[in-house]
């Protein structure tokens, strides 16, 4: 709808997890790379817990997408809040698409075996693993973690999820135990919200200033640093500006869009929000000092 007003070839603040979006902010590098690191090393278990928004799943997704192949099985299963049988039988098509015999754990145990034997490795990453309800699960994965080739480690577990997976964590000691890395993930900095905004800009095909310098402050402040918030708000000042007029994105305008998205106002003022949508006419005409604008070439 916005796209050829602002010259883009895609919308630029989408919530997608391919890894043509990805944006290497440094908070995010150094998540992933330890990660990463966990994976390759056999280390066993990785857990990432942050808040919601603030990019666990992309970058969950995105260590799935760096090992698949290259002698790797890999398997991603989102949100899994199923009884115990049908975790299992989720993750096993997940991994190969096969069914198997026997209950759900078996036929995925002989799998992993299988591939074990083969001289391959598996990597199952476990996303919003918070909202898992049977705590038995976390010992089945346990023992799948005791299984071996020559004295090699078969299986890397990763996973995700918000505050509450730590407790969960703890609950189960003996899984707890086997957890090697640990990333807490936060929130970007308003200099990586600017970076953020600028490379998700010119992935889009943007080429020219499209938020002012306060503009990107104040995304910064009103979305908290996280990044589902910056989507969401980029993507509704977009759209007001569009049907606005406006060339160029002031802080009034994201102040409106952050009103309209209920996100909280405490840290910047937004005093014209009635002048952009009390008459439902446009404002006069902004044109930013060019030092003053985000550029995308």
């Amino acid at each position: 709808m916005y796209r050829e007003f602002w010259g883009m070839a895609a919308r630029p603040f989408t919530a997608s997890h391919s890894p043509d979006w990805f944006v290497p902010v440094a908070s995010a590098m150094l998540a992933l790379t330890k990660i990463r690191y966990a994976i390759a090393a056999d280390a066993g278990v990785c857990a990432v817990v942050g808040a919601a928004g603030v990019g666990k799943s992309e970058l969950t997704r995105l260590a799935v997408n760096d090992f698949a192949g290259n002698g790797w099985a890999t398997a991603y299963l989102g949100n899994p809040s199923g009884p115990r049988d049908e975790f299992f039988g989720l993750l096993l098509r997940e991994l190969d698409g096969r069914r198997g015999d026997g209950s759900p754990l078996e036929a995925l145990t002989a799998r992993v075996a299988e591939i074990a034997a083969a001289g391959g490795k598996i990597l199952l990453a476990l996303d919003d693993l918070h909202n898992l309800t049977d705590a038995a699960i976390l010992d089945d994965l346990r023992m799948l973690l005791n299984l071996e080739h020559r004295g090699q480690a078969a299986i890397s577990l990763l996973l995700s999820g918000q505050a509450p997976l730590w407790g969960k964590l703890a609950a189960a000691s003996e899984f707890d135990a086997r957890v090697a890395m640990r990333v807490n993930l936060l929130p970007f900095s308003e200099a990586e919200c600017e970076t953020y905004m600028l490379q998700r800009l010119k992935k889009s095909g943007c080429r020219r200033g499209v938020f002012s310098k306060k503009a990107a402050q104040t995304v910064a402040q009103a979305s908290g640093g996280y990044a589902g918030n910056i989507n969401r708000l980029c993507e509704l000042s977009l759209v007001t500006a569009f049907a606005l007029g406006q060339e160029k994105i002031r802080p009034e305008i994201v102040g409106a869009a952050a009103r309209d998205l209920a996100m909280p106002e405490d840290a910047y003022q937004m005093r014209v929000y009635d002048e952009v949508w009390g008459n439902y006419a446009a404002p006069e005409k902004f044109t930013a000092p060019e030092e003053d604008i985000l550029a995308t070439v």
